[in-house]
């Protein structure tokens, strides 16, 4: 009777079990959860910053390169203009702007610091009125890309009915492919006062590649204003709400009548990111110096005066960059591997429970299903990829006959490939929670 009750167990322990493990590896409350879902790390520091910047105008034309170092954040831009009709109030120019910044992504399980990279280029039109208080017309546009970094993938950890359960926390920085367009006004409202007015339009495709695919596309507006205060020192304020992010930035400048060409000042600049683009601010020095036209020499009131040998309408906005990305457009992407699964062999003297190549396994239990009888004992055995194994032992299943064994601290859990117990008159039941390590 007995020999007919082993048996049946024995059959029964043969069907296959799979129960998906629905579990959360991470010990995190939901409002900690959704946001790092939903919004970018904060606080991130770039500077302080050294901004210089040299600009060459040629009456046709101008060159610009500006340079930006700081402890985070390190820009190079160059522009080409050129001064368009006989009375050059137009102008067309180009830049390419390249940015690498040391930004923080916030994951589940743990935040990560690393520098990303972004390449763009833009070009822009300008034609000058210079009627009453319209003083300019100004469009353009721009393409960026930014690249994606791949980050080490976390082991996580978490408990369960049968002891500890190892996950895969997938977690990659997605990089991004944007192009934008732009378009305004400048009012000279007062003498020494120009406030700009412009539409944005945004467009951001995201390389995400664990989370869900996240397009970001809408209008923006940007405000702007330059006010002249006195000896020599000009404020610019701007502020722009724009589909991607939120950007404002603040300076002041001082020309020494002294040095001509000559700009020092001090900004500062803050980006408020929106969907999962961390958020940044920044403050600095700027250093600037045009090299004027070519110069000649002419005769005013008996004297002779040094003056530019032509006239620009665009001179000084030919040099200056065409784009400068406030912030490289990338995110954190993560996902928690879900494909786990409890597996369970059952069967009498000795039961063998195998575990699919590429799944992880960090705790098993041991059950005997038949003798009431206290401290029953178990050879157990675990056999690795490598072909290496752990026993057998003989382990006490304790008092209730049921025991949760631990895979070896020096062991790696994702290289487990059978378990086995044996005793020639028990039925043993295994028990393990097997979690896939691959992130696709």
């Amino acid at each position: 009777m007995r020999k007919f009750f082993k048996s049946i167990l024995f059959v029964l322990g043969m069907l296959p079990v799979l129960i998906c493990a629905q579990v959360n590896p991470y010990n995190l409350s939901d409002d900690q959860v959704h946001r790092i879902r939903t919004t970018g790390s904060q606080g991130n520091f770039m500077g302080p910053t050294l901004r210089a910047q040299v600009t060459k105008d040629f009456c046709f034309g101008g060159v610009g390169g500006l340079v930006e170092a700081g402890f985070r954040q390190v820009r190079v831009n160059g522009t080409l203009g050129f001064a368009l009709g006989p009375q050059k109030r137009d102008g067309i120019k180009g830049s390419i702007d390249y940015l690498t910044q040391d930004l923080k992504f916030d994951f589940l399980t743990s935040s990560e610091r690393k520098w990303v990279h972004q390449l763009a280029g833009g070009l822009a039109y300008q034609h000058v009125f210079n009627v009453s208080i319209l003083k300019d017309l100004e469009v353009g546009g721009y393409y960026s890309h930014s690249w994606d970094r791949t980050l080490e993938n976390k082991c996580v950890t978490e408990p369960s009915e049968l002891g500890t359960v190892s996950f895969r926390d997938c977690r990659r920085i997605a990089g991004a492919d944007a192009w934008g367009l732009n378009g305004g006004i400048g009012l000279q409202i007062f003498s020494k006062t120009i406030l700009g007015l412009q539409g944005n339009y945004d467009h951001v495709d995201y390389n995400t590649k664990y989370s869900p695919d996240l397009t970001k596309a809408g209008f923006g507006g940007t405000i702007s204003l330059f006010q002249s205060l006195f000896y020599n020192i000009d404020l610019n304020l701007q502020a722009a709400f724009r589909k991607p992010f939120n950007f404002y930035s603040g300076s002041l400048n001082w020309s020494p009548p002294q040095v001509k060409g000559l700009t020092v000042g001090v900004f500062g600049d803050h980006t408020a990111g929106k969907h999962r683009l961390p958020s940044s601010y920044d403050f600095g020095i700027s250093l600037s110096y045009a090299f004027g036209p070519k110069q000649k020499t002419v005769t005013q009131d008996g004297k002779k005066v040094r003056i530019p040998d032509c006239s620009s309408l665009v001179g000084a906005w030919l040099v200056q960059p065409a784009v400068t990305m406030p912030q490289v457009l990338v995110i954190s992407d993560e996902k928690l591997s879900s494909n786990c699964q409890t597996l369970v062999a059952q069967a009498p003297d000795i039961v063998t429970l195998n575990i699919p190549e590429g799944c992880c396994v960090t705790t098993f239990n041991v059950t005997d299903e038949v003798t009431a009888n206290p401290n029953i004992t178990a050879g157990i055995t675990i056999v690795y990829a490598d072909g290496s194994q752990d026993g057998p032992t003989r382990e006490p299943l304790g008092p209730n006959n049921s025991r949760t064994f631990t895979i070896p601290a020096d062991r790696d859990p994702c290289s487990v490939r059978s378990i086995t117990a044996e005793n020639t008159t028990q039925v043993f039941r295994i028990t393990a929670v097997c979690c896939s390590s691959g992130c696709k």
